[in-house]
């Protein structure tokens, strides 16, 4: 009974939580994604490059997820990097789905989750970073 009750406080305090969390105290936050195709003529196929840019200009950001898809199965990625921005503000990142490139380009589907634990987070800047 104690255990029900314990976690039916936890769960009205998230939910009560979860408004405040959502306020922005500037300009909305936005993602930019900027996509590059290079031709390789040698192996008859395109080089595709995504940049993910994030703009925010008030609010210190202490946890990231997102994700995206695509529905053609001659795309495959082959890497994925941290810009200067995620490896100084967050403790660690996780790439790909399930943490693996190979279950990524088998479910065409790719996962960047950032968390900070022990990093200032990514802190606000006047343009996309």
């Amino acid at each position: 009974m104690k255990l029900k009750l314990l976690l039916t406080f936890v769960f009205m305090f998230a939910f009560a939580a979860i408004p405040a969390v959502a306020d922005e105290s500037g300009a909305k936050d936005t993602i930019d994604m900027v996509i590059t195709v290079q031709p390789d003529a040698g192996a008859s196929q395109y080089n595709v490059q995504l940049q993910l840019w994030v703009f925010d200009d008030a609010d210190t950001i202490s946890g990231a997820a997102m994700g995206f898809g695509w529905d053609n199965p001659k795309l495959q990625m082959t890497g994925a990097t941290n810009g200067p921005a995620a490896t100084s503000g967050f403790t660690t990142t996780i790439f790909y789905d399930g943490g693996s490139v190979a279950t990524t380009n088998a479910n065409k589907r790719f996962c960047f989750v950032g968390i900070r634990l022990f990093t200032p987070g990514v802190t606000p800047f006047p343009t996309r970073q």
